[in-house]
C-alpha cells in the first residue's frame, strides 16, 4: 500500500499542468522531428546525435492521442513512461532487496525527487532510457545465472536504439562483470548479440561518435580539464536536490548528500565487484557525455544511473541509523521546497527552461513589414522559429555580414539575441551597434537572473553580469 501511494503521489506531480514550462530547445527538436512523416525521424536525429527509437514512438503517439498542442500530447508520454519505469524499479529491484525499510525509503526519495520531476516531464527520452535500462539489466543479471544472453542482447540494443549513453554503460556494466568473472565466451555471445541486433544502426554510430568526439565540445572555462569539476559540482547537486533551489539552500544541503556518500561507502564495502562495475558503467557514461553536451545538461543524460545509487545510499544507514534517518527527513524537507518553487517557476539554476518565447514571438507579430534576426551563437533559439509570422522575414545572426539581410524599406527591425554575446567576434553586439545608427532601438529582457545568479557570475569570474538571459532589440526608423 505504501508503495501504491509513492506511485499515485508522484502521478499527481508528473501530471499536473504539463504546459507549466514553456518549450524549450531540446523539446523542439523532439517535435520537429516527430510532426512530419515517419521515414523523416532517422535522417533528422542521426545528424542530431541521436538514435531512432524514442523519436519512432512519439511519433506513433502523437497520433493515437491527438491532443491540440503536441507538446503537452509529447510530455504526457514522458510523465506515463517515467511512472512506468518507477513501477518497474520497484518490480524488478526494490521489491527484492532484503532490507524492506531501505526499499520503501529509495521508493519515496524517488516519488518526491526534484531531478526526476524535473526531467520526467520532458518532451526527451529520459524516462524511456530509465525503463529500458531496468528492464535490460535484469534480463542480464538473469543471463548471469542461465547463461543464456540472446534476450539480455536484444535488449541491450533496444538500449541502445533508444539512447547510446545508457546503451554503452550497459556494455560495460555486463561485459565489465563478465570479464571479471572469467567468462569470455558469455561475454563474446552477448556482444554478438547486440551487435547483430544494432548493426543497421552502427555505421551512424561511428559516424557521429567521429564528428562529436573531434568537436571542442560546448565548454565554460575553455579546457575539458578545467569543466570536469562544475559538471560534477551541478550533476551532483542536480541529483540530489534538483534545480530549483536557491543556491543558500544548497550550500545547506551539500552536507547531507556528503552522509549520504558516507552511507553509499558503508554499504559498498559489503558487495565491492557489482558496486566496481556499477562505478565503472556510469564514469564511461559521464566521460561520453561531458565530452559532448555543455555542465548544465550533463545530469539528465545519466538520469538511469541516480536510483541505483539511491539503493546504495539507503542499504547503509544501518551503520549510522539516526543520522541516516534525520538527514533523509532534511532532504525530503529540501525536496518539497524544490517542488514548490519548480511549479512556481522560480529559482531555475537553468534558465534556458524558462524563456518565454511564445510570448516574444507575440511581440514581433504585429509588425507589418520588416525582419527578424535570431541569435544562433549564444542560446538555443530553435523554439522560435516553428513561431514566427510568415508576413516577416527571419534570418540568422550568423556573422558580420548579416546586415547585409537588411532592407532600408523594412519598417523594424527585431533582433532576438541572447544578453552575453556569445558568438565569434561578437557579432550580436556589433550588429546591435549598427543598428543604432539608423534607427531607434528599444531593448526588452526576457528571463531575469537574480541576486543569486550574479554572485555566481561573480564566483565564475564573469566580466559581463546581464539582467536577463535574452533580448528582443526592437529598432524602427
Amino acid at each position: 500500500m505504501k508503495v501504491a501511494a509513492c506511485l499515485l503521489l508522484q502521478a499527481c506531480l508528473f501530471l499536473f499542468q504539463l504546459d507549466l514550462l514553456p518549450v524549450w530547445g531540446d523539446e523542439q527538436f523532439t517535435l520537429d522531428a516527430c510532426l512530419g512523416a515517419f521515414d523523416r525521424i532517422a535522417p533528422i536525429v542521426a545528424a542530431d546525435r541521436h538514435p531512432p527509437g524514442y523519436f519512432w514512438l512519439v511519433w506513433l503517439w502523437l497520433r493515437a492521442v491527438p491532443i491540440a498542442d503536441p507538446l503537452v500530447s509529447a510530455r504526457l508520454l514522458s510523465a506515463l513512461v517515467m511512472l512506468g519505469a518507477a513501477g518497474a524499479f520497484w518490480g524488478l529491484f526494490l521489491r527484492r532487496l532484503p532490507d524492506r525499510a531501505a526499499a520503501r525509503w529509495v521508493m519515496i526519495a524517488w516519488a518526491l525527487s526534484p531531478f526526476a520531476l524535473l526531467y520526467g516531464r520532458m518532451a526527451r527520452s529520459y524516462g524511456l532510457q530509465f525503463l529500458v535500462f531496468l528492464i535490460a539489466v535484469r534480463s542480464a543479471e538473469k543471463a548471469l545465472e542461465s547463461r543464456r544472453f540472446v534476450r539480455a542482447g536484444l535488449l541491450a540494443a533496444l538500449v541502445l536504439y533508444v539512447h547510446y549513453i545508457p546503451g554503452f554503460c550497459l556494455l560495460v556494466l555486463v561485459g565489465g562483470r563478465l570479464l571479471m568473472l572469467g567468462r569470455w565466451r558469455d561475454a563474446g555471445s552477448y556482444g554478438a548479440t547486440v551487435a547483430a541486433a544494432f548493426s543497421p544502426w552502427i555505421a551512424t554510430v561511428f559516424a557521429t561518435a567521429s564528428r562529436e568526439l573531434g568537436s571542442h565540445g560546448y565548454l565554460v572555462f575553455g579546457g575539458h580539464a578545467a569543466e570536469h569539476p562544475l559538471r560534477l559540482a551541478y550533476t551532483w547537486v542536480s541529483w540530489h536536490f534538483g534545480e530549483t533551489l536557491p543556491l543558500p539552500w544548497i550550500a545547506a544541503g551539500l552536507p547531507l548528500s556528503a552522509i549520504g556518500l558516507l552511507l553509499a561507502w558503508h554499504a559498498a564495502a559489503r558487495n565491492r565487484g557489482l558496486v566496481l562495475a556499477f562505478s565503472a558503467a556510469a564514469a564511461a557514461g559521464y566521460l561520453l557525455v561531458s565530452r559532448v553536451l555543455i555542465f548544465a545538461l550533463v545530469p539528465a543524460r545519466l538520469l538511469f544511473v541516480v536510483p541505483f545509487y539511491a539503493i546504495l545510499v539507503a542499504s547503509g544507514r544501518g551503520a549510522y541509523p539516526r543520522l541516516a534517518r534525520a538527514s533523509a527527513v532534511a532532504i525530503l524537507f529540501l525536496d518539497a521546497i524544490a517542488i514548490a518553487n519548480y511549479f512556481d517557476r522560480s529559482h531555475f539554476l537553468n534558465k534556458g527552461y524558462l524563456v518565454p518565447f511564445g510570448e516574444i514571438v507575440r511581440r514581433v507579430e504585429n509588425a507589418k513589414s520588416g525582419i527578424v534576426l535570431i541569435d544562433i551563437h549564444s542560446i538555443d533559439t530553435s523554439p522560435v522559429w516553428p513561431k514566427l509570422p510568415t508576413h516577416l522575414r527571419s534570418a540568422r545572426v550568423a556573422d558580420e555580414r548579416t546586415v547585409s539581410q537588411i532592407r532600408d524599406d523594412d519598417a523594424v527591425v527585431f533582433h532576438i539575441r541572447g544578453s552575453l554575446d556569445r558568438s565569434w567576434g561578437r557579432v550580436n553586439d556589433a550588429l546591435d551597434r549598427e543598428l543604432a545608427k539608423t534607427r531607434t532601438c528599444v531593448t526588452e529582457g526576457f528571463t531575469p537572473y537574480d541576486r543569486y545568479d550574479h554572485w555566481l557570475m561573480d564566483r565564475l569570474g564573469w566580466r559581463e553580469k546581464p539582467a536577463h538571459l535574452l533580448q528582443l532589440v526592437t529598432c524602427r526608423r
